[in-house]
């Protein structure tokens, strides 16, 4: 079980004093006397799966949460909808996702009148073996240069963050998707094991095993390409207005920096254990992912985040991805929690 440093361990005294003179944690079965039988209110937060919770339960850092923490690991879009419906009170969300969810507003949101917030992320510096998204190719498909991608079928996702790191991975190549011949699927990198494609822009974790054996080689990542992806939080505006859900948020989040920042990093092997059991990884997979998380940190919402978001809403709306163009790129941000989760710059790499 971990230690909390001492100032994780005053800023979570000091939330857990604000939820209790809330009314946080005081529904009791007898009308709230605030006796040892007090029911804890419930958070429900997308995004987390079986393996998560352990994992959770082995650092006990969220053994003194006042509410009990409840998930649900569905998609980005399931989650939009659920966040919107007020069934979740956190939903997991990439920095695409919001910018999809705000280009469909008119007139567009600004950072007043947006219904949603992303109030957290979290990614680890930028890695200069494997990065986390890449758009690689195959060995054997004779690319060496940009002007090699043109004529060949490139495989990309639909939805999230990736179908952004295809286009500005296009626009690096100086080229169009008329020059190549597009792979839109569910599975582009199936399709690029089975050598229906030259070519794909994916998450590493999905084929890691053919970048390190030198079948496939990363060819651009997103760092490198100057767009930010990464997992991060949103929560309805409301209730960031609401002082006592507000104060559950904040204990949240500090939590899950400490198990991010922290825990997980100084404790692979039972990482490894939970993930090869619980989350019915390989051995090979889950070292691979545990690489992957190593320096992991809040993300800032700065100008060097919004930079990235920037790009990302402008390669989208030109290809036809958005429906309106953003011009209030930081309206769907509240970096209200950035000081207290020590947020760093984003890392874009050299």
């Amino acid at each position: 079980m971990t230690t909390l440093v001492p100032r994780r361990r005053a800023l979570l005294a000091s939330t857990a004093a604000a939820l209790l003179l809330l009314g946080g944690c005081a529904a009791t079965d007898d009308g709230g006397s605030g006796d040892a039988g007090a029911a804890k209110p419930t958070l429900t937060v997308g995004g987390l799966a079986a393996a998560d919770f352990e994992l959770f339960e082995h650092s006990g850092i969220f053994e003194d949460a006042p509410y009990e923490l409840q998930g649900t690991d569905v998609g980005f879009a399931e989650q939009t909808a659920a966040l919107n419906a007020g069934t979740l009170d956190i939903a997991l969300y990439g920095v695409t996702t919001a910018l999809r969810q705000q280009a469909e507003e008119i007139p567009e949101w600004t950072s007043e009148t947006a219904p949603v917030k992303l109030i957290a992320g979290f990614a680890p510096p930028a890695h200069d073996d494997i990065p986390k998204v890449v758009t690689a190719v195959r060995a054997d498909a004779g690319i060496e240069t940009a002007e090699d991608l043109r004529g060949k079928t490139w495989a990309f996702g639909i939805g999230g963050d990736t179908p952004t790191a295809y286009l500005a991975s296009l626009e690096e190549a100086g080229l169009t998707e008329d020059d190549i011949v597009p792979l839109e699927t569910e599975d582009n990198v199936a399709a690029f094991i089975a050598g229906q494609a030259d070519v794909v822009t994916a998450f590493s974790s999905a084929f890691f095993d053919l970048l390190e054996s030198g079948e496939a080689e990363v060819f651009y990542s997103a760092d490198e390409l100057g767009i930010a992806v990464f997992p991060g939080y949103a929560v309805l505006s409301d209730a960031l207005e609401d002082p006592e859900q507000a104060a559950v948020i904040e204990d949240f989040l500090i939590r899950v920096n400490t198990f991010n920042s922290e825990w997980y990093d100084a404790n692979p092997e039972v990482v490894k254990e939970v993930l090869t059991t619980t989350g019915a990884q390989t051995p090979e997979s889950a070292d691979f992912t545990i690489s992957q998380h190593e320096g992991t940190r809040s993300i800032a919402f700065d100008e060097a985040l919004f930079a990235g978001a920037e790009k990302s809403a402008r390669l989208l709306y030109e290809a036809g991805d958005l429906s309106n163009p953003i011009t209030s790129i930081d309206a769907t941000f509240d970096g209200r929690f950035n000081d207290v989760l020590d947020s760093v710059d984003y890392d874009y790499g050299e």
